[in-house]
């Protein structure tokens, strides 16, 4: 069964209210248009997670974690995969 969607407003507000930091509203909404929730957010979010009190129902994050941080594993796993992607077809 799918979620329903959720507004970029809506969806940084679940973040937020999970205990992530997020300094910019405005760059987010940008970042989450770009990626989407689902990729960015559940694909990159493990490293900044508090397991003692996370849920399976509800994510709580660490203090001091932010958006930013997890856009930016995300980017650096990107340009690692380009990098190992130009060298593999070197070759």
């Amino acid at each position: 069964m799918s979620k329903p969607f959720k507004t970029y407003d809506e969806q940084i507000e679940i973040l937020s209210s999970r205990g992530l930091n997020i300094d910019n509203p405005d760059n987010a909404k940008i970042i989450l248009s770009q990626l989407n929730y689902y990729n960015l957010i559940n694909g990159y979010k493990t490293p900044f997670l508090d397991l003692k009190v996370s849920t399976e129902d509800e994510d709580k994050y660490k203090d001091g974690s932010s958006f930013q941080e997890i856009f930016y594993l995300h980017e650096m796993d990107r340009e690692l995969k380009e990098v190992v992607f130009f060298f593999i077809t070197s070759f």
